[in-house]
């Protein structure tokens, strides 16, 4: 018994540390994306800096500064 609790144990610790790491990558991705976003904007290219800040939200659903 105690040897099941281990190992759910180790597992729920694994699952946390890999939705961390997947989240520092989605905010990384959607940095990248608003960024690309905000370049697309300053040359005039609305609807496409449109579709960039929307993928970038739609990772983190957060604001992005």
């Amino acid at each position: 018994m105690g040897g099941m609790k281990l190992k759910v144990g180790a597992l729920l610790l694994f699952m946390l540390v890999a939705g961390r790491a997947s989240a520092a990558g989605d905010r990384k991705q959607a940095r990248d994306l608003y960024e690309q976003g905000t370049a697309l904007y300053n040359v005039g290219e609305y609807r496409s800096a449109l579709e960039k800040f929307k993928a970038a939200h739609a990772l983190g659903n957060t604001p992005i500064t």
